[in-house]
């Protein structure tokens, strides 16, 4: 089963090593192709990101509201979904995640 996570930035904190946990856990049962998905991840908390080799960034996926990137962020996660053809779609966090992941289609 396909499964993507979609995450805004992938700093050290509390929601997002629990979706690092759920997606590194998952690749380890038979049956389950987990891809995550964060925008940059810089920041003073510190980044996860060397954590998970197969990470995928979408640099316009920013946490603070910027009309053009969110519609950048869109469609660059849109075609992401559409060339994964995920079975279920997670977003941890932000709007512009969650509208790729419920407005993907079949």
């Amino acid at each position: 089963m396909r499964i993507t996570h979609v995450i805004t930035r992938l700093i050290i904190g509390g929601a997002q090593e629990n979706t690092l946990s759920s997606v590194l856990g998952l690749r380890q049962r038979p049956g389950f192709d987990v891809q995550l998905i964060s925008g940059p991840s810089t920041g003073p908390e510190g980044s996860l990101e060397s954590l998970d080799p197969q990470l995928t960034i979408v640099p316009a996926l920013v946490r603070p509201v910027a009309p053009y990137r969110d519609a950048l962020a869109l469609r660059q996660l849109t075609q992401i979904f559409r060339n994964s053809r995920p079975a279920i779609g997670i977003s941890a966090t932000f709007a512009s995640a969650g509208a790729a992941t419920c407005g993907r289609g079949r």
